[in-house]
């Protein structure tokens, strides 16, 4: 498996190693969607930094995109960081984030630690905006 999920207490850490297809990663967010602990997820970090080689093109981001938009309908407090640095991953990566329906949740990162990082300070902005528009419907 290309894949390994590893569920942590308040989200999990996605790591992709060899060769990626597009098939891998739907594989890998039908699995996350399914799973039971999906809908109190507050974070992903999906980790490229082990692949050797990808052949996914612009439409299979078009189309994981896609099963992207329902997780977040179910779960739109989810935070999502991409750890990655090879040019042509970052680049998919990108295109991922210009189609997403939210992509101020959605972050690039070059280390896993810096993946956390974004991450804790993100939950924070998050919880105080939510936080306003409730004040704001009372």
């Amino acid at each position: 498996m290309p894949y390994k999920i590893n569920w942590e207490a308040n989200g999990l850490h996605c790591e992709f190693s060899g060769v990626c297809s597009a098939a891998d990663v739907i594989k890998a967010f039908e699995e996350i969607g399914a799973d039971h602990r999906f809908d109190d997820l507050r974070y992903q970090i999906f980790d490229y930094m082990a692949v050797e080689d990808q052949n996914v093109t612009t439409s299979e981001v078009d189309a994981i995109a896609a099963l992207d938009h329902a997780h977040f309908l179910s779960n739109p407090k989810t935070l999502y960081a991409s750890v990655a640095t090879d040019r042509r991953v970052v680049d998919l990566i990108r295109h991922y984030i210009s189609v997403n329906i939210a992509p101020s949740r959605q972050k690039i990162c070059s280390t896993v630690a810096e993946a956390r990082e974004w991450i804790a300070v993100a939950e924070v902005s998050q919880r105080l905006v939510f936080s306003a528009i409730l004040q704001l419907h009372k």
